[in-house]
Parts: structure tokens; sequence; C-alpha cells
């Protein structure tokens, strides 16, 4: 979801970098989802039986579904109270599955993704089918995607295919970061709930490609 308005100026490639190092940076702070095998199957299930559940991500806990559930993502506006017109973050694992949201990677993001996708950053991303994946980009005609780092959730990924997700929280509360405070927004509305330990996260960094080719970030 795109919200904020572009507080960087546009970023030439030569100085992306040091964005990118100040995500790896905070990935090696970040640690990995710790999860059972048990859970896993767990959460491959209900994804896969189209739900929105409640679960750990590579950056903050929140909302996720099959990115084919147009049920649980409408569920999802509805419980979070959230404008229809801006779309969830899509978590993929492999590249190939750019596929299935109608996604061609721009020569910009493939030269920076060459030694592999920077952890916790997503791109905008044009879509070139508008009315396939229209339940996904709202109208915008573009989806914010990152590509997991996190092994646990890589695996989850490969089977459950790419997730549409969003903090889990009524729009403009704060997120919560454990199973007990995401209770306390949805509770019975929401069927599977994650159990994990308090999380300290943050957000994945999102850029999107200017005009002129440049890199901009947007949060």
């Amino acid at each position: 979801p795109i919200t904020k308005p572009a507080q960087n100026p546009a970023t030439p490639l030569h100085k992306a970098g040091f964005y990118f190092c100040k995500n790896f940076v905070r990935m090696l702070l970040y640690r990995h989802m710790e999860i059972s095998n048990q859970t896993k199957n767990l959460i491959t299930s209900r994804l896969s039986m189209g739900e929105l559940i409640y679960m750990p991500t590579d950056t903050i806990p929140g909302l996720a579904c099959s990115v084919a559930a147009l049920d649980a993502i409408e569920l999802l506006y509805q419980l979070k109270q959230r404008d229809h017109k801006k779309p969830p973050t899509i978590i993929i694992s492999e590249l190939h599955q750019l596929t299935y949201l109608s996604v061609t990677l721009p020569r910009t993001v493939k030269s920076l993704i060459e030694d592999g996708w920077p952890p916790r950053t997503s791109y905008v991303l044009e879509v070139q089918d508008y009315d396939t994946t229209l339940h996904l980009h709202r109208g915008r005609g573009s989806l914010a995607i990152r590509m997991t780092a996190d092994p646990e959730l890589k695996q989850i990924i490969d089977i459950s295919g790419p997730l549409a997700t969003s903090s889990a929280n009524i729009q403009d509360q704060p997120p919560a970061t454990s199973s007990e405070q995401a209770r306390k927004y949805f509770g019975d509305s929401i069927v599977t709930y994650i159990e994990h330990p308090p999380i300290v996260s943050s957000p994945s960094a999102i850029y999107r490609i200017a005009e002129d080719g440049s890199l901009e970030q947007i949060r």
C-alpha cells in the first residue's frame, strides 16, 4: 500500500546501494521467523483453503491470504476498515511467481537484484493485465511486491503461492505486534491466529521507479 508522498528526492542508481546496505543491516538484526513444521503445515493449509489469517512475516506480523482468495482479500478490507483503493503488499518467494501477478521486472529493478533481492525491500511494479489483477491493485495499476529472504516464510509461500498482506490493525491505529493485540482488533472474525512472541520490527522499505528511470524511496 502506498499512502505517503515521497519524502526523499529521486535516488540515482549509484546511490541506491546506501539504502540496500541499510536494509541489510536491518535484516541482520531481525530474527527469522521461528515456527514448527506443524505450524507451517497449519498456515499452508489455511491459506490453501482461501482463509484470511494472522501470522508473523519477515517484517511486522499481519493479515495474510492467497492472492487468489478474493473473498479473503475483501474481508481484509472490511475488518481493517481500509481504504478500498489502497492495495495490499504482495510477498513472493521466487521470481517466477511474478507471472501469477501479471508483472514483469523493469530493467532498473533487474540490475538491482542481480545478486539477490534486497531483504525487506518492496518495489512498486506495474501490472500488465489490468483486469485480471484488479482485486489486488485496486485500480492503481501497480503493486508493491517484495521477495522474502526468510527461509521459513519462503517455504510457506513455495506451497501457498504469493500472499496478499497488510498490517494487523484498524486503519490509522497502531499495528498489532502480537496475536493477543490482533485478537483485540478482530476477535472471532479471524479464525486462525498464529501464536508468536511479541515482535519489534518495521515495515519493508518501498521503492518505485521514477519516469527518468531513477529509484525513489517512498517509505
